[in-house]
C-alpha cells in the first residue's frame, strides 16, 4: 500500500486573536522588527520603509489591510 501523504509547510501567525498561514513558497524572508521611516501621503494601511539590504522596502499593516477585506 502507498502512503500518499503530502507533507504542506507553512507559516502561521497570528494578528489580534485570528491565525492566519501562509505556504513556505509565498514567503521570501522573515526579518527583525526595525525603524521605520514614515512617509507623508501613503494609505493608512502603509506604516512607511524600511531599509532591507540596501532596498527601500514598503511595510505593510496586515492589521489595517485584513480589517477593511474582513467587511
Amino acid at each position: 500500500m502507498e502512503n500518499s501523504e503530502t507533507v504542506m509547510k507553512i507559516i502561521a501567525f497570528r494578528i489580534g486573536n485570528e491565525e492566519f498561514g501562509l505556504h513556505i513558497d509565498q514567503v521570501f524572508s522573515i526579518e527583525q522588527m526595525q525603524e521605520v521611516t514614515p512617509i507623508p501621503n501613503m494609505p493608512e494601511h502603509v506604516v512607511g520603509v524600511i531599509d532591507l539590504r540596501g532596498i527601500v522596502t514598503p511595510v505593510i499593516d496586515l492589521r489595517k489591510v485584513l480589517a477593511k477585506s474582513s467587511i
